[in-house]
């Protein structure tokens, strides 16, 4: 993935975008915020997350499929490596992808506030907030993702599913009303931090809901891996019976 010229390009416009929230989120009413760490974090929501789903959705499509675009599925299936051996490597590789997205944002925010004279750098927020909460997030929904590759097995199609599953499930839900974090995939309260109060009291029900969800997407895990498509062969039928024996 680091190899691919899209990964940079991404990259490219986050730093763009970054540098434009930090110029433009400190200042508010004729006042200046200083870029303390949780400033620092809190103006990096949302988009942030929708910048990292677009890696997430498109780069598991393009890992799915990368065997079968170049034209070597048969020497992929004939190979003597297990399906498992695969199936793990190309997930594990966009993790580690969006973990060097994560540390590069956490180090462009330190440059900022160290820039800005800010010295008391909380590294305690920092792992939390981006490593503990929001990598875990990432991580689920890129379970979910090669989930759906495998299941539908069309690649433009699933890049439809996940976007409109998001679109559900972060604006859709709480639109309607549906906010209960047991009914929004990989959804848990979220971490206020005050300078006074510290972490309170949100720490234990983020940690619940957060080991709820991922025993949810280890099933997602295992379904994805029993209709893994390791060949050329598209037939939901055949990957069905495929996924039978990978379960006995």
């Amino acid at each position: 993935i680091v190899r691919n010229r899209y990964f940079y390009v991404l990259l490219l416009v986050a730093l763009v975008f970054f540098l434009f929230k930090f110029s433009t989120f400190f200042q508010a009413y004729g006042i200046t915020f200083r870029p303390y760490t949780h400033v620092v974090l809190d103006s990096l929501d949302g988009n942030f997350r929708l910048f990292i789903l677009l890696i997430i959705t498109f780069f598991s499509g393009e890992l799915y499929w990368k065997e079968r675009e170049e034209g070597i599925a048969a020497i992929y299936d004939a190979s003597p490596v297990s399906t498992w051996s695969f199936f793990v490597a190309k997930q594990l590789a966009l993790l580690i992808s969006i973990a060097l997205v994560i540390l590069f944002v956490m180090i462009a925010g330190i440059t900022y506030q160290l820039l800005s004279g800010i010295w008391d750098i909380n590294w305690e927020l920092y792992f939390i907030q981006l490593w503990a909460i929001d990598f875990h997030y990432y991580a689920l929904m890129l379970i979910f993702s090669f989930c759906i590759h495998s299941l539908f097995n069309h690649k433009y199609l699933d890049f439809a599913i996940i976007i409109f599953f998001v679109f559900v499930n972060h604006y859709l839900f709480p639109w309607l009303g549906i906010t209960h974090y047991l009914l929004q995939y990989a959804k848990a309260p979220e971490l206020i931090y005050s300078a006074i109060n510290g972490f309170g009291n949100y720490l234990t029900p983020i940690f619940f809901f957060r080991l709820y969800w991922t025993f949810v997407s280890i099933l997602f895990f295992f379904l994805a891996y029993l209709f893994w498509a390791r060949g050329s062969e598209h037939s939901f039928k055949i990957r069905r019976n495929i996924a039978f024996q990978r379960w006995k």
